[in-house]
């Protein structure tokens, strides 16, 4: 059998039916297969929680924090010296003592004494002046009947002299008249002199009467000065002296601190206190600083909290007092001093605890509400728009106006309306005009409305 022969000619064209069959094979698998069946496209929608957004007064509040120290101290410091003869049998640290309870006596008998010897220096000038009384009394009666001697001593030495221009006197009468006269005047002028100086005792005796007096005041002073009482109702926080100790002036021996109110100085950087202040305020004058009224007149309250104890906790509804002096060059804050009244009331051992020196507390500072304002949570805004959710279940972007913030939530004064559904949770992606399905969120609008009129009565 012979074999066929290509010519060398043609076998470079060998390739090209097999290529030819291959396409002629894809063509008709192409022409014979059933092409995608076409389905309309389906948005799906993206699950979000929202609020409905309502308006209503919200109050600016601002948290701080700070320490407890009692409003007034008394140092119990010692006026006369003298030895301890008797102290209070409760007056040790932390003892709580009643306003008027005796701390400590101090001996007086030495003062007793400069009393007595005082009250005796006065009785004798009191003699003395009633005996310069009676002497000037005395004088005075004296020197009307010498000069009314005197009147008729001159009277009848003018009768002798007309009667010797007449003839019918004597030189040697009128001479003897007229020294007659001359001692009437110089007995009329001793009594003067003499009552002149009656008048300058008396005045000497009323200067040291005067002298003693105010020596007997000091005295008494002194007396009063050995007991030491508590000037309020207090609790003690130190004692340093005991009984039959000998003390001496400008010597410490208590310390006390007042029952009636306790100060917290919390600390606040100058940019929150801001929100605060009503915007429509009067510019302050330099007298409301001096009177401590600008805060009044702001209308600013403060709720005190204890943190750190746990199932002790308490609160304390405080007034605003006064703006502690310049910045506290540390945390460049500024200090709002706080005063809470009755510190001691309603203590329940175990449960509420009294606000003592040196806790740390949580303050809350609040201004006046602000009507029609919306609340919605700081997670909400991004940048300075909101999500909302339109009619048509979609996201629309929309700017808003933020007031000021409450940790959590943001206060909004303009931008959003009531009734408008806000995004709560964070769509991803945020593409505006995307179909939503949202969920409203009743807690988290429970918890809005909660934060919009603050906390409910202090405990």
């Amino acid at each position: 059998m012979s074999k066929l022969r290509i010519p060398e000619r043609l076998k470079p064209f060998l390739f090209i039916p097999p290529v030819l069959l291959g396409i002629a094979a894809l063509v008709w698998i192409a022409a014979s297969r059933k092409g995608p069946e076409r389905r309309s496209a389906v948005e799906q929608p993206q699950a979000v929680r929202f609020i409905v957004a309502s308006k209503s007064a919200v109050v600016p509040r601002v948290t701080a924090y700070g320490t407890a120290h009692p409003a007034n101290t008394w140092r119990g410091v010692v006026q006369v010296k003298g030895r301890i003869t008797e102290k209070h049998d409760h007056l040790q640290a932390g003892a709580i003592l009643d306003a008027g309870a005796v701390l400590a006596r101090i001996d007086r008998r030495h003062y007793d004494l400069a009393v007595q010897e005082i009250e005796a220096g006065l009785a004798e000038l009191a003699a003395r002046q009633r005996e310069a009384e009676i002497r000037k009394n005395s004088t005075e009666q004296l020197l009307a009947l010498e000069t009314a001697n005197l009147e008729l001593a001159t009277a009848e030495l003018d009768r002798q002299k007309k009667l010797l221009a007449d003839g019918a006197s004597s030189a040697a009468l009128v001479d003897q008249e007229s020294r007659n006269v001359l001692g009437r005047k110089t007995k009329v002028q001793e009594l003067q002199n003499q009552r002149a100086l009656i008048t300058a005792e008396q005045a000497t005796l009323r200067a040291s009467a005067g002298s003693l007096a105010a020596r007997l005041d000091t005295a008494r002073l002194d007396q009063a000065h050995t007991e030491m009482r508590a000037p309020y109702a207090c609790q003690v926080a130190a004692v340093q002296f005991e009984r039959d100790q000998f003390v001496g002036v400008g010597q410490e021996i208590v310390s006390l601190h007042g029952l009636d109110a306790v100060e917290v100085t919390a600390n606040v950087a100058p940019q929150r206190i801001r929100p605060l202040v009503p915007e429509q305020s009067p510019a302050p004058d330099l007298q409301q600083f001096v009177a401590n009224d600008l805060l009044k007149r702001l209308g600013l309250t403060a709720e005190v909290r204890t943190i750190g104890i746990p199932g002790a906790a308490a609160r304390w509804q405080a007034r605003v007092a006064r703006l502690a002096p310049g910045l506290d060059p540390r945390t460049r804050t500024v200090g709002v001093v706080v005063v809470v009244e009755k510190p001691w009331e309603k203590v329940k051992p175990g449960q509420r605890p009294p606000l003592l020196d040196g806790m740390y507390c949580e303050v809350e500072l609040r201004g006046a509400a602000r009507p029609d304002r919306v609340l919605i949570p700081r997670a909400a805004i991004h940048g300075s728009d909101v999500y909302l959710i339109d009619a048509e279940n979609r996201l629309r972007r929309k700017h808003v106006d933020v007031e000021f913030e409450l940790q959590e939530f943001a206060c909004i004064r303009a931008g959003i309306q009531a009734g408008e559904r806000v995004i709560a949770s964070d769509p991803v992606p945020a593409i505006d005009g995307g179909l939503l399905q949202g969920t409203r969120d009743d807690d988290l609008e429970a918890r809005i409305a909660a934060a919009s009129r603050g906390p409910g009565n202090p405990r």
